[in-house]
């Protein structure tokens, strides 16, 4: 339980550090080109997702699609 409430935390105090933000100016300035599985990505109209496998990043190719 412990590890859930951290987690719950660390995602808390993200939201607050990129609430003033524009989620489209924050994703230019990502430059890694492969995202690892358990990392957090931004996916549109789903919001944040933990990624459940190793990928690349390729330009529209999400979860939308």
């Amino acid at each position: 339980m412990g590890k859930l409430i951290r987690r719950g935390y660390a995602l808390n105090r993200l939201q607050k550090a990129i609430a003033d933000e524009k989620i489209v100016d924050l994703s230019k300035r990502i430059i890694q080109s492969t995202v690892h599985v358990g990392e957090l990505l931004w996916q549109g109209k789903h919001g944040f997702c933990v990624a459940n496998s190793d990928c690349r990043r390729v330009v529209h190719d999400n979860l939308d699609n």
